[in-house]
């Protein structure tokens, strides 16, 4: 399935705009069942659009991985 989600920075880091999209790109792909990941733009608000693909029975397991991240999702 396709899953659309803004994500934010958790932590007070700050990172360059292309030093971010990196370790963003970095998490997702290590991320358990996600593929084709994309990074679809910045948020007017802050943090990143990003879409990828995501078998329903991942949705629990990438909540926790993200939880252990500097990212996290906002719903």
């Amino acid at each position: 399935m396709k899953l659309y989600l803004r994500l934010l920075r958790d932590d007070e880091c700050e990172l360059c705009p292309h030093d971010e999209r990196l370790q963003l790109m970095d998490v997702l792909g290590n991320a358990p069942g996600t593929s084709t990941v994309e990074i679809a733009g910045a948020h007017p608000k802050g943090g990143y659009m990003v879409q990828f693909d995501l078998p329903p029975e991942y949705i629990e397991a990438l909540v926790s991985y993200l939880g252990g991240t500097a990212w996290r999702p906002v719903l």
